[in-house]
């Protein structure tokens, strides 16, 4: 899950402690529609260097072929 997909870096922060509170007035809101076991602090390193290495050929530059003399 991605900030965009909450609504950016305010909407997300409220969605990290909404899920933690089952009072807070978003909370039905926010477990309904995203899951439920979503846990922020877990990183898995095999989606982010696949996201990197598409990220780095979109970016990078072509080489450039020297002339010869």
């Amino acid at each position: 899950m991605s900030t965009e997909e909450i609504g950016g870096p305010p909407d997300y922060e409220e969605y990290l402690k909404a899920i933690k509170d089952p009072s807070h007035e978003r909370y039905p809101e926010f477990t309904e529609c995203y899951d439920a076991n979503f846990n922020p602090a877990a990183i898995d390193t095999d989606v982010i260097r696949r996201e990197l290495a598409t990220l780095a050929k979109r970016w990078s530059r072509p080489s450039r072929k020297r002339n010869a003399g």
